[in-house]
């Protein structure tokens, strides 16, 4: 019987230097959806909206005709990479868009993060650990069907 082994479709390359100590344990793909995370959470730390707060239609509702004409203020956006990883936080399961979003946007140790979700700090990492893999797998679907 022949084995069949399958390459990965999508072999990111990672050209960053860091400090060896926080990422001395990570495949390079993990590496490469690390980065990408933490470029999500500094972009989306804030709280930024990707849809206006209010459409065009709720300000004629709320304010007439002439509150709805004036433009307001500019509304920020994310970039097109934060808002792939974005939309991949939000196909991912409750836990982990809860663990991914208090540990890249809200910087918390791993044993902040495990006193929040209730766990041992070990079953934390572990949370985390597959939260970037399914992170990874639907970047991955993305890149397939696009």
């Amino acid at each position: 019987m022949n084995a069949v082994v399958l390459a990965p479709l999508w072999a990111p390359s990672v050209n960053a230097t860091r400090d060896k100590r926080t990422m001395n344990n990570m495949d390079p793909e993990t590496k490469a959806i690390h980065i990408r995370l933490e470029a999500w959470g500094n972009e989306t730390r804030d709280g930024l909206q990707p849809y206006p707060s209010t459409t065009v239609l709720g300000r004629v509702i709320e304010q007439g005709i002439d509150g709805a004409l004036q433009a307001g203020k500019a509304h920020e956006t994310i970039s097109e990479a934060a808002s792939e990883i974005d939309g991949c936080v939000a196909k991912c399961c409750q836990i982990d868009q809860r663990v991914l979003r208090f540990y890249y946007q809200r910087w918390l140790s791993c044993y902040e993060l495990a006193k929040i979700m209730k766990m041992r700090e070990r079953q934390a990492q572990n949370v985390l650990r597959r939260a970037r893999w399914r992170v990874a797998a639907h970047l991955a679907a993305i890149r397939i069907c696009t």
